[in-house]
C-alpha cells in the first residue's frame, strides 16, 4: 500500500490546535483504534482523530481537505460495510463526543 504524505509542519500545527487526540500508524493503540465492529473490514488510515469538541470536528474536516486526504467519519463504529474507516486517509472518530464529561460548546 502506498502511503500518502502529510506535511509534517501542518500535522504538528494541527495536533497542537486540537483538544482531542491524533493516532498515527506508529503509535501504541493504532491497531485497536482502526478496527471496526465488522471484523471483515481491514483498512489502514493515515491517522485517526478522536475529536473532543465540535471545533475539533470542523478542524479535522478542514485539515483533511487541505491535505487532500480522504475522510471517513466514525460515529458508533457499526458500519457493516466499513464506510466509517478508509485507507490512507483520516478517520474522524466522534465517540468521545458521546461522553458526558466531554460536552463542549466550543
Amino acid at each position: 500500500m502506498k502511503k500518502r504524505a502529510t506535511n509534517p509542519t501542518a500535522l504538528r500545527d494541527f495536533k497542537a490546535s486540537l483538544h482531542g487526540e491524533v493516532i498515527l500508524p506508529d503509535d501504541d493503540g493504532y491497531h485497536s483504534a482502526r478496527r471496526e465492529w465488522n471484523g471483515m473490514i481491514d483498512h489502514y488510515p493515515a491517522m485517526i482523530i478522536r475529536c473532543a469538541t465540535r471545533a475539533d470536528v470542523a478542524h479535522a474536516v478542514e485539515f483533511g481537505h487541505l491535505q487532500q486526504l480522504p475522510v471517513a467519519v466514525r460515529g458508533g463504529g457499526h458500519s457493516v460495510c466499513g464506510q466509517s474507516v478508509c485507507d490512507e486517509g483520516i478517520v474522524i472518530d466522534l465517540s468521545q463526543l458521546n461522553q458526558p464529561s466531554s460536552v463542549s460548546v466550543s
